[in-house]
């Protein structure tokens, strides 16, 4: 059977299938709160990749028309290990020319501090490996890490500062998604992020996804060096990636990713 991949940015693929038990353990283990599992992930629970290693992992992703850089894999270890760290897996070669294959494991909180960076590409794989235990899981950067950190922000305090501004189109066009569609009560906010990172992202689209608001999103960081920022999903839909102000979290820019 030929393996195929789902739609989403952020895939968990499920590699182990000796313990249901130890799954609904796994999946709840990436949650925060009350969710059934961490939401930005797309679960990919299917038994033809039962005991499916890395490089065959990354043969599937390669084979894909949906550009990924990054999978998140839930194998023997994940499953047994009493912490449930889930393996992160680079599956493109990184800028200094390390082949993939490339791993590290993470357990909550920091799941959402990973995937949240690794989305967008704010923080480098390499990155994390460097900053992983012995034992190869990352539980976070030292007390002062070398790139941005992240908070947790409130949907709704969001939803309530783009709403001062919605007489400006792309933010009535933000607001209008986070009133209408139901979303996670809170997202993660990196802190002082290299806003030339995502004026990159924007100008450039990924497989299967398109980008609006680009125009606009170019002209309002122009002269902005760092700011906040945060991503709203809608997975199988949409992305905003928003940029606020440090100081005041007053948003600044935003641009839209849309599913084709």
């Amino acid at each position: 059977m030929e393996q195929r991949l789902p739609d989403g940015l952020s895939l968990l693929i499920r590699t182990d299938f000796s313990d249901e038990g130890a799954w609904r353990e796994v999946l709840h283990a990436t949650a925060s709160g009350d969710e059934p599992f961490y939401p930005q992930f797309v679960v990919v629970n299917d038994q033809q990749f039962d005991g499916v290693g890395v490089d065959a992992l990354i043969d599937v992703v390669r084979d894909e028309p949906n550009y990924r850089s990054y999978v998140f894999v839930a194998d023997r270890r994940t499953m047994t290990d009493p912490e449930h760290p889930v393996l992160v897996v680079r599956t493109v070669e990184d800028v200094d020319g390390t082949p993939p294959g490339q791993t590290f494991r993470v357990t909550q909180p920091e799941i959402e501090s990973v995937e949240a960076n690794l989305s967008i590409a704010n923080q480098d794989f390499r990155d994390f490996v460097e900053f992983a235990g012995k034992d190869g899981v990352f539980r976070g950067f030292p007390a002062a890490p070398k790139k941005a950190s992240a908070v947790t922000f409130s949907v709704d305090d969001l939803r309530e500062l783009v709403a001062r501004k919605r007489d400006i189109p792309v933010f009535a066009a933000l607001l209008q998604d986070l009133t209408v569609d139901v979303h996670a009560p809170s997202v993660v906010r990196a802190l002082a992020v290299d806003v030339d990172v995502y004026r990159g992202a924007a100008e450039r689209s990924t497989g299967g996804w398109v980008n609006e608001w680009v125009e606009e999103f170019v002209r309002d960081i122009d002269g902005v060096r760092a700011a906040d920022s945060l991503q709203v999903s809608l997975f199988g839909r949409y992305g905003w990636n928003v940029l606020l102000d440090s100081a005041t979290s007053e948003p600044i820019a935003a641009y839209k990713q849309v599913r084709v």
